[in-house]
């Protein structure tokens, strides 16, 4: 590519896919030595202008970017050769310029190392709450018990990938987890810790976005309902919204105390942004997700294919999918077994 032509590139509004390429959006623009300019919302600017020192043009959160939109930057340069891409193209180009192979779907191929770097000060901010949570967990039950965070999410009541509103509300039911089938999970794995008297501890930290009171209201119930010892619970200070950057620095203070005290890093949940979150810092040590089904008709729809393939293409994914579209039993079981095999806990079954 000639270093004389501009390159804008345009961040498409799902923020799981986006995170996804950005590895391939930086890695383009630094083969290349580019400096693009990059179409993005509020979220996605404060997290790139922390690791690249990019033109950046906002919009409002969420809103749609337009070809127009992308023509009118393009001009906006005042250059003669503009390249326009969106995020999602990125991947493609790499692969035929440069001849650096896409992953699943097209995209660019996974790597287990950290991309995108937190603020410091957020980041201790998370840590310190992490080990008072720990401390917590030593008070209530013994100081023979380590906590191990299991980051988990659950709601999708709408998703941005799909093309109509009513079909984005169905795919975001689709994918959706009961809150109290996730508490369920933390029960049975609490209780089987608390048994064996020794170890790790699990502790569910929600990364839910909606209503912050709201849903920690809502984990808050669910956890008294099915009996766990110690309920799902929520950092301080962490927007699950918008606050991308804030979620990045938190998911990195998960991963690196886990790693300063030889515990794993785990999640647990749907297949939904947090998990492309997760591999910005360069993915936990396990992922245990529960994935939807779609009628035969349907098929076509959804990423299944792209988190199936992380079975193989990454180590410490494990992906268990519907057999009947809305049917969560079986799913939540193996996911429950595997849950309690990671942290050697007896049994596993719910």
């Amino acid at each position: 590519m000639s270093q004389s032509k501009s390159l804008v590139l345009a961040y498409g509004n799902s923020a799981g896919w986006d995170f996804q390429a950005l590895r391939a959006v930086f890695q383009l623009c630094d083969m290349a030595s580019i400096d693009p300019t990059i179409i993005c919302d509020e979220r996605m600017a404060e997290v790139i202008s922390l690791n690249r020192a990019y033109k950046l043009v906002t919009v409002p959160n969420r809103a749609a970017v337009s070809d127009e939109m992308m023509q009118s930057v393009a001009l906006e340069c005042g250059e003669s050769l503009v390249e326009l891409l969106r995020f999602s193209q990125v991947a493609n180009l790499l692969q035929s310029r440069f001849n650096i192979p896409a992953g699943p779907c097209g995209r660019p191929f996974p790597i287990r190392s950290a991309y995108l770097n937190p603020l410091r000060g957020q980041k201790v901010s998370y840590f310190e709450q992490l080990n008072a949570i720990a401390g917590e967990v030593k008070e209530s039950f013994g100081d023979s018990f380590n906590a191990v965070f299991v980051v988990v999410c659950y709601d999708k009541p709408r998703s941005d990938s799909a093309l109509t509103e009513s079909e984005q509300y169905l795919e975001g039911r689709r994918q959706s987890l009961l809150i109290d089938d996730i508490a369920l999970v933390c029960a049975d794995l609490q209780k089987k810790a608390l048994s064996k008297n020794r170890g790790l501890f699990p502790v569910f930290l929600s990364f839910q976005y909606g209503d912050i009171d709201l849903e920690s209201a809502r984990a808050e119930e669910a956890s008294s309902r099915q009996g766990c010892p110690y309920g799902i619970k929520f950092l301080k200070f962490l927007d699950l919204n918008n606050g991308f950057s804030q979620q990045v620095a938190a998911l990195s203070a998960i991963k690196d105390r886990a790693m300063v005290h030889g515990l794993p890093s785990l999640s647990f949940g749907n297949a939904s942004t947090y998990l492309h979150l997760i591999g910005t810092v360069g993915y936990f040590d396990h992922s245990v997700v529960a994935l939807h089904a779609y009628p035969i008709a349907d098929a076509l729809k959804d990423d299944r294919r792209y988190w199936l393939e992380l079975n193989d293409l990454i180590g410490g994914y494990h992906v268990y999918q519907q057999e009947t579209p809305g049917d969560w039993g079986a799913v939540f079981s193996a996911c429950s077994e595997k849950l309690s095999a990671l942290l050697a806990l007896e049994g596993g079954c719910i």
